[in-house]
C-alpha cells in the first residue's frame, strides 16, 4: 500500500512538470510604419496642448517623439520653441540647429534660430540665419519682419532697450502696467510705431477707443505699411459699423502681408455683417487652406452653411 502511495505521488509530480512557467514572449518590435504614425500622432497632439497654453504637457509629447525617432527635425523645432518661450535661449537655439541639421531645407527653424540668435545679441548671426530662411521661402513674412528688425537694430534705428521693454510688456497680464510700461517706451523714443499699436489694442480692451484711434494713427503715421497697425484700425471701424472702410484697410494690410490670417478672418466677418454671405465664404475657405484648423474660420463656415 505504501508502495502504492508512493507510486501516484511520483506520476502526481511528474504530472506537475507539464505546468513549469513558460519562457517570456519576447513582444514584436514595432515596424517602420508604426513607429511613423506614432511620430505623427504625438507632434499633433503636442500642437493641440500647445496651442492650449499647455506647454509643459507639449514638451513631454515631443521629448516622447525623440525616444522613438532622434532624427524627426519637427520634433527638436518645436522643443525649441517651447524653451525659448521660456526663456531658455541657449537650449532653444541648441535644438532649433539640431532641426537644421537633419533638415537644411526647414526654413521655420533657421528663423527660429536666427530670431534667438537676434536675442541673444549675435545680430550678424541672426542676420544670416534669417537671410536662409529667406532664401528658402522667399514668401514667409515671419523672417521677413524679424530680418527688418535686426537690420532696425544694426542700423541704430531702434533701440535695444526700447525693443526688449517693449517684448516683456507684450507678456505682462496687467493692462494698468502695460499702459504704464508703453508710456515709458514712448518717452524714450515717441516715434516707436509697434509700442503705439500695442498701447492701442489695450486701450480698445480697457473700453477706451479715442485713445485706441490716436495711437493707430500714430502708428501709421511713423511706420506707414504696418500691416498689424492697419488690421487694427480696420477693426475699429467694423466694430463702428464703417464696413467699407474696414475692408479697404484690410485689403490694404494684406497688400502688405498676403497670408495674414488675422485681417483674413476680419475680412470675412466683415462681409457677414455687411450681408456678402458669398464673399465671406471665400474668404473663409481662403483662411481654412492656410491653416486648416483655424477656429474662427470654422466657426464663421458653420455659421454662413448650417447643417439641415
Amino acid at each position: 500500500m505504501r508502495y502504492l502511495t508512493l507510486l501516484i505521488l511520483a506520476v502526481f509530480l511528474a504530472s506537475c512538470a507539464v505546468f513549469k512557467p513558460t519562457a517570456k514572449i519576447t513582444p514584436k518590435a514595432p515596424s517602420e510604419a508604426e513607429i511613423a504614425a506614432k511620430v505623427d500622432s504625438l507632434i499633433g497632439e503636442g500642437l493641440i496642448l500647445f496651442g492650449n497654453g499647455k506647454d509643459s504637457l507639449a514638451l513631454l509629447k515631443w521629448r516622447q517623439v525623440l525616444k522613438l525617432n532622434p532624427k524627426v527635425p519637427e520634433a527638436h523645432n518645436y522643443i525649441g520653441v517651447v524653451l525659448k518661450k521660456e526663456n531658455h535661449l541657449e537650449q532653444a537655439l541648441n535644438e532649433f540647429q539640431k532641426a537644421i541639421q537633419l533638415d537644411s531645407t526647414y526654413y521655420q527653424a533657421w528663423n527660429n534660430a536666427g530670431y534667438t540668435l537676434f536675442l541673444l545679441n549675435r545680430f550678424p548671426e541672426a542676420k544670416k540665419y534669417l537671410q536662409k530662411a529667406l532664401e528658402l521661402n522667399p514668401q514667409f513674412d515671419r523672417a521677413k519682419d524679424n530680418l527688418r528688425l535686426v537690420n532696425e537694430i544694426m542700423s541704430g534705428k531702434l533701440n535695444w532697450k526700447v525693443f526688449s521693454m517693449t517684448e516683456e510688456l507684450d507678456m505682462d497680464p496687467n493692462a494698468v502696467e502695460q499702459i504704464k510700461g508703453y508710456e515709458k517706451v514712448l518717452k524714450m523714443d515717441s516715434s516707436y510705431a509697434k509700442a503705439h499699436n500695442n498701447l492701442a489694442v489695450i486701450y480698445y480692451y480697457e473700453g477706451k477707443p479715442d485713445s485706441a484711434f490716436k495711437h493707430l494713427r500714430l502708428a501709421l503715421h511713423y511706420k506707414k505699411d504696418y500691416p498689424e497697425a492697419i488690421n487694427n484700425l480696420g477693426y475699429l471701424y467694423k466694430q463702428q459699423g464703417k464696413y467699407d472702410l474696414a475692408i479697404r484697410l484690410f485689403f490694404k494690410a494684406l497688400n502688405l502681408k498676403p497670408r495674414y490670417i488675422d485681417a483674413l478672418n476680419n475680412l470675412g466677418e466683415t462681409y457677414i455683417l455687411k450681408g456678402e454671405t458669398e464673399n465671406a465664404r471665400r474668404v473663409f475657405n481662403t483662411v481654412l487652406e492656410l491653416q486648416p484648423d483655424n477656429a474662427v474660420a470654422k466657426k464663421m463656415l458653420a455659421l454662413i452653411n448650417p447643417q439641415k
